[in-house]
This record gives structure tokens, sequence and C-alpha cells, in this order.
């Protein structure tokens, strides 16, 4: 029975997936041929033949203008062979009766309206033996056509067994295609990186860990070397001082912490302990001449 299929034309012209039976008999292949699919041309277009050289020449290049789609290798069978001979054979008889009548037109008749009848009628069996022999391309025989602009070739006419190989390997590339993605998106996964992760509210600074200069500690956490500790905020039980901390004025101490050692006292000095202290009168006053002994001898 005979089924509708359409290749992608990236894979008839690559080869990739090509079936191994033809498209028309469904036989294993016994022959590679190139084959050049094109695009239909309307039926109406050959009615240009009657416009005489014009006319043959507007059909020269709708022909021109055709989509194609080719393919390097394209499986036949014993069949296909022998119907391409045929066609072939076919063909060429009919051009050749056709040169054959307007030869004898020309030569034999006299009466100009016979010459003319004869003309015509080889000019016809001409034209019908081109027809015959485009029948004979490897696209025809295969059954193949380009459509949607040259990007995939139909088939109306294939075989049962062409149809599923054909479809099978449409599957195979699709899942191909699907893992290339697929990769290809996860490999950019892991190079794009991720959000900042915010820290938590309670988590406890590091020892060590350089403060912010004029933050305050958190109540409950240890204190940083050189973090000021929060203003009315109660010291840690049991929590060790650590050297170049500063407590804030009016901080209660921590029961039982250690003293820091060579810590200095940071509140501010009364006004007569920075006032020098004064001199003693008679240590400013100048001492009094002493007389120069006299000689009592």
């Amino acid at each position: 029975m005979a089924v509708e299929v359409r290749i992608p034309a990236a894979y008839v012209s690559s080869g990739w997936g090509t079936p191994t039976v033809c498209a028309r008999h469904g036989e294993p292949l016994v022959e590679h041929k190139r084959v050049q699919f094109a695009s239909p041309v309307t039926p109406a277009a050959y009615l240009l033949v009657l416009l005489g050289l014009i006319g043959l020449i507007i059909l020269g290049v709708i022909f021109g203008n055709r989509k194609q789609v080719r393919a390097a290798a394209w499986p036949f069978c014993a069949q296909c062979l022998t119907r391409r001979t045929n066609a072939v054979y076919a063909g060429a008889g009919v051009l050749l009766g056709g040169l054959i009548v307007i030869v004898v037109s020309a030569t034999i008749q006299t009466d100009e309206g016979a010459i003319s009848t004869g003309l015509l009628l080889g000019a016809l069996v001409l034209i019908a033996g081109g027809v015959v022999m485009s029948r004979s391309s490897w696209a025809v025989v295969a059954g193949g056509r380009a459509i949607e602009g040259g990007q995939t070739v139909q088939f109306r006419q294939a075989h049962e067994a062409f149809v599923a190989q054909a479809l099978s390997a449409q599957q195979v590339a699709a899942q191909h295609y699907a893992a290339q993605q697929a990769a290809v998106a996860a490999m950019y996964n892991t190079q794009q990186p991720g959000p900042p992760t915010p820290p938590s509210p309670d988590a406890v600074p590091a020892p060590g860990a350089s403060a912010v200069p004029g933050a305050f500690a958190a109540p409950g956490t240890l204190a940083v070397p050189g973090a000021l500790a929060a203003p009315g905020a109660p010291a840690v039980s049991g929590a060790p001082a650590v050297p170049g901390a500063f407590a804030a004025p009016g901080a209660p101490a921590a029961p039982g912490a250690p003293a820091v050692s060579g810590a200095e006292d940071l509140r501010p000095a009364p006004a007569d302990a920075l006032s020098t202290p004064a001199a003693p009168t008679d240590a400013l006053s100048t001492p009094a001449a002493v007389p120069p002994p006299t000689d009592q001898t």
C-alpha cells in the first residue's frame, strides 16, 4: 500500500538516515544514483509551447527556477532500474519519430499546406517525446519532489517499508538533537554563578574577624577586637575579654570576667588633675645675696 512521507531536505542532501530500500517498491537497493528532486511545475505551464519560440523560452525559465534538493546516493532496486531504462527508450523513440515526421514533411510534400501540417505534427510529437523523457529521470522513478521552498522532499506513493525506515531515522535524529540541547543547557547552567546567599541574622562573627568601625556587637555575641559593645547591653557571663576591645561607658562588667592586662582607664580626668601644680612661692623667689666673707685676721 502506498503511503505519503516527507523527509527533511537536510537528511536527503547529507545522506543521513537514508533508507536501504527503494521508495517506490520497498525492495532492497541494488544501486545508488545521484538524484535531483525538483519542485513540480503546474501542468498549465506546458500550454506555453503553443506560443512558439517565446513560449518555449518562458517554459525554460520556469524549469530553471525550480527549487532542487540534491541527493548524492539514493537507493534504487532492480525494478526501478528497469523502469528507468524503458522510459528512456520510449522517450527517445518518440523524439526520433517526431524528427522523422518533420523531415518527411519538408522533403516529400510540395504543397505548402501539407508542409505546415507535417511540421506541426512533428512538433507535437517532439513535445510528447520530451514529456516522456522527463518521466525517465531518477527523481520521477523514485517518486519524490521538493516542496516547501526546497526544505522538504515529498514522496506521495512510497512503500510502507521505505516509510518505516524514514520515520525511524527522523525519530532518532530528534532524540539526538534533544540530547545535544540538554547537554548544552546543562553546561551553560554550570558556568553561571548562583545568586549570593544573604547572611543569617543569628550568625556569630568568627574570632579574629575585622569589625566595622563604629559597629556595635549584638547582645550575647562574642566581642571582636576594635568592636564597641552596645550601650546598656548586659555583659555575657563568662565571656572572655578580647584584647583591644573597649567597653561602652556605663556597661557593667561580666561576672567572673578576668581583668584585661594593660587596660587603660578611658574615663576623662578631672580638671584639677590636668592642671600643672603651682610652685611654692619661696621656690620661685630669687635667693638673697650673700655678703662676701671678711678677713678677720
